[in-house]
């Protein structure tokens, strides 16, 4: 699988076979991962790699507290969305709720969808990237390269990963259970596994935007 093949074929995966992913390869694709550039080349970012029965008590512990609406309150704050994103953004979980099967008046099925979430989507391994707190946000940017760059790499060598912010929406949870100090802020985590094809849910495909409603382009001879 060539770079453009897999930039153009990878998806979110939603539902995965219960196989847990061997160390080794978990390894090797994080191996590639980390040549991720970043600012001044001081790679910043710290990976937690997760399985076994520590992974799936933690799941437990973030889903009780989704399903029993405790608030959120996230390391990283959540954005305040201009009104054509918000819009974009609506337009997307309609699609995908009308997907699923999901009335936007059911508010049991939209709740068990976020808990889902909570689960790293019941896949069998899952990742939290994290940095120094101190870096402030210059640093997201070089997390995200990394973050970007598994999900590539995951994808060439025959997995599915789903990116995930609903999973560090309750960052002391897996400070206590994990190890992770307060010096260090959560930044994402990473639902991955074998994708299980057969489930609907990884029938979905999302849209994207054309090129020109995002780029402009200047000294190229335009009038």
């Amino acid at each position: 699988m060539d770079t453009i093949e897999a930039i153009k074929t990878r998806r979110s995966i939603r539902a995965f076979k219960p196989t847990p992913v061997p160390k080794e390869l978990l390894r090797k694709i994080l191996e590639v991962a980390i040549w991720a550039p970043s600012a001044g080349n001081i790679q910043p970012w710290e990976i937690v790699v997760m399985g076994g029965e520590v992974f799936e008590k933690l799941k437990q512990r973030l889903a009780a507290k989704r399903a029993a609406g405790e608030e959120p309150y996230s390391d990283i704050p959540w954005p305040h969305f201009p009104e054509h994103l918000l819009a974009r953004r609506r337009a997307h979980g309609k699609r995908l709720f009308e997907f699923l099967g999901i009335d936007r008046n059911d508010v049991q099925k939209r709740q068990e969808w976020s808990v889902r979430q909570s689960r790293f989507m019941d896949a069998p391994n899952g990742i939290i990237l994290c940095c120094e707190a101190s870096l402030g946000e210059w640093v997201l940017l070089d997390v995200g390269y990394l973050l970007y760059g598994i999900l590539l790499t995951a994808h060439a060598r025959g997995l599915g990963t789903c990116g995930l912010g609903e999973v560090i929406r309750y960052p002391d949870v897996i400070r206590e259970m994990i190890g992770i100090p307060e010096s260090k802020r959560l930044i994402a985590g990473i639902a991955i596994g074998y994708p299980d094809w057969d489930h609907p849910y990884n029938k979905f495909m999302p849209l994207r935007q054309p090129l020109d409603s995002c780029t402009t382009w200047h000294g190229f001879g335009e009038k």
